[in-house]
C-alpha cells in the first residue's frame, strides 16, 4: 500500500479503538517490571520448531519473560507454553484468525499498538494494554493521558523487542526470527 493509503487506514483504525485507548490499560505499569530478567522474544519463523523445546523446561520457563508475536501464540499454547505477553500491530481484520478458539488467557497480556484492527483486539481472550499513540492523543486533546512511549515498531518482532526493553529485561534473546 502507498504511504497515503497506509496512513489513512491507520487513522481510521485509530478512531475505532479510541475508547479502548482512552480508558484501557497502558504499558506504563510495565516499566522496569522485569528489570534484569532474561526475555525471550518468540516469532513464528523457521527456527521456532527446532528451538521451542528450550522453553519447555520448567526451570527455564520460570526464569524468563516470554514475549510472543501473535502468529507464535497458538504454536506455543499447543506445546503447553504460555507466554507472558503477546504483541500485535496488524491493521488487518484477518489477523483476528490467530485468536479463534483460544482458551481464556487471563495470565497472558496482549500489548498492542493502537493501529491494530479492532476485531483483533475484540478477539483476544485476555488483558490488553495499549502503547502510546500520538495520533490518538491528538484526537483526545486534553483528555489524553500521559503514557511513556515505547519505540514505534514496524513489525511485531520489533514491538516484542521494544517491550522487552520497556520491561527492563536483560539479556534479550530471540527464537523463531
Amino acid at each position: 500500500a502507498t504511504p497515503a493509503v497506509s496512513a489513512s487506514r491507520t487513522a481510521l483504525i485509530g478512531t475505532h479503538i479510541l475508547a479502548q485507548y482512552a480508558a484501557g490499560h497502558t504499558t506504563d505499569a510495565l516499566i522496569d517490571a522485569a528489570k534484569n530478567t532474561p526475555a525471550v522474544c518468540v516469532a513464528a519463523g523457521p527456527s521456532l520448531a527446532k528451538n521451542v523445546q528450550l522453553l519447555l523446561a520448567p526451570a527455564v520457563r520460570r526464569r524468563v519473560v516470554v514475549i510472543a508475536v501473535q502468529t507464535a501464540l497458538r504454536p506455543l499454547l499447543d506445546r503447553g507454553i504460555r507466554p507472558d505477553f503477546v504483541t500485535a500491530i496488524d491493521y488487518s481484520a484477518i489477523s483476528s484468525r490467530f485468536y479463534e478458539d483460544l482458551p481464556p488467557l487471563p495470565d497472558v497480556t496482549r500489548v498492542a499498538e493502537p493501529k491494530a484492527h479492532p476485531t483483533v483486539l475484540d478477539a483476544y481472550p485476555g488483558p490488553i494494554r495499549c502503547v502510546r499513540n500520538p495520533f490518538d492523543d491528538q484526537l483526545l486533546g486534553d483528555l489524553a493521558r500521559p503514557i511513556t512511549p515505547i519505540r514505534s515498531a514496524t513489525t511485531v518482532a520489533h514491538l516484542s523487542f521494544y517491550l522487552a526493553q520497556h520491561l527492563g529485561c536483560d539479556p534479550i534473546m530471540f527464537i523463531g526470527q
